[in-house]
């Protein structure tokens, strides 16, 4: 199911994700065509265990520099695996998470007249009330020197930019709040760098707290090296010894999308208990 395509030399590629069974495993499956419309079984792109997910839905196979990226939504939080493309086979050489929140899906990549990378998802919301999920901000894509992914939102989501707020060189200790208490909008980005101290965790408190029932706050705890968004978490190291801490925020609405360092992302929704 849900194919994804792509045109090589004069041969158009498409894969399409599944599972086997007897043992089951997931596995995403490699088909050709010259002309758009007859396609050709080429066999497996890629096998895996079934630690990987019970079935891989939505597969993207793509390259950055001069290695190949496939991802895979296996009904959980999307993977994604950078490796070597040879004969018509993938090898992965390792796995991780492309997003640590839990209602992040789908995704579906492009390359722009600028030969950007840019990737988009599907939100899965929580809260149905007469509608029910959304497309994720496009990110663009990048290789990183460790063969992980580096993700940034897209530069052109500044023309939504309005009213500005900068605060700087604020020491922040364990009684500061309330920097932003006179700001209040359900569309914010919030651009934060924090420079690590001595504190064993901090953050920033995203509405108030006695209003919403999830997702109320975005941190670090430096002590265990995690990184959380409300009830997601994930182990976030620090780059060669670094301090600096970045925080790139979007908020719509309930919707909110977290990029670290270009490093990691978390989406995530707020649940208000009112309107």
């Amino acid at each position: 199911r849900d194919p994804f395509v792509w045109k090589e030399s004069n041969e158009w590629y498409a894969v399409l994700g599944g599972h086997l069974i007897n043992p089951r495993r997931p596995i995403v499956l490699l088909y050709k065509s010259s002309d758009f419309y007859t396609w050709e079984f080429i066999g497996p792109l890629c096998i895996e265990d079934r630690k990987k997910g019970k079935n891989w839905e939505c597969p993207n196979f793509f390259p950055i520099k001069d290695k190949y990226i496939l991802i895979v939504s296996p009904h959980n939080k999307v993977i994604y695996a950078v490796g070597d493309y040879n004969n018509n086979s993938f090898t992965p050489n390792q796995w991780y998470a492309l997003d640590h929140g839990r209602l992040f899906y789908a995704t579906n990549v492009m390359k722009d007249p600028h030969n950007r990378t840019i990737l988009w998802a599907w939100i899965r919301a929580t809260d149905i009330k007469g509608w029910n999920g959304c497309l994720s901000l496009p990110r663009i894509l990048s290789l990183g020197p460790d063969n992980k992914l580096r993700y940034a939102p897209l530069p052109e989501l500044e023309k939504l930019r309005k009213k500005h707020y900068k605060f700087s060189n604020l020491v922040i200790s364990q009684n500061f709040k309330e920097i932003l208490k006179n700001i209040r909008s359900k569309h914010l980005e919030i651009a934060i760098k924090f420079e690590l101290l001595n504190a064993k965790s901090f953050g920033i408190q995203l509405f108030n707290s006695k209003s919403i029932i999830q997702a109320e706050s975005i941190g670090y705890d430096q002590s265990n090296n995690i990184l959380w968004s409300g009830k997601d978490k994930v182990n976030f190291i620090l780059e060669n010894n670094s301090k600096k801490l970045n925080l790139h925020i979007f908020i719509d609405n309930s919707i909110i999308e977290v990029f670290t360092n270009h490093r990691e992302c978390i989406t995530g929704q707020i649940i208000s208990k009112s309107n």
